[in-house]
């Protein structure tokens, strides 16, 4: 089960803030077996998701849409993380 897979990782997680998109339905339920915090920005509203847009831009600078993450190494994301 997927639950058990995470809740053996180490998260240093404490909220996650999404948008209204129906691909976040369910995040509550794990969220919660989690202890994580959910927040909901108001539609048309991106500002409240700060952070996100951030390395949204971020990421996109380095890596074009379309890009295949699979592809893309952990190495590769943990250095522009930390750009």
């Amino acid at each position: 089960m997927l639950y058990e897979r995470i809740n053996t990782l180490e998260l240093p997680v404490e909220s996650i803030t999404f948008d209204n998109g129906i691909e976040f339905n369910a995040v509550g339920i794990l969220a919660k077996k989690l202890g994580i915090k959910i927040y909901k920005a108001d539609k048309y509203a991106s500002f409240q998701r700060g952070t996100n847009e951030n390395f949204n831009g971020i990421v996109r600078r380095v890596y074009k849409k379309g890009t295949d993450f699979n592809k893309v190494s952990r190495e590769e994301i943990l250095n522009l993380e930390k750009e």
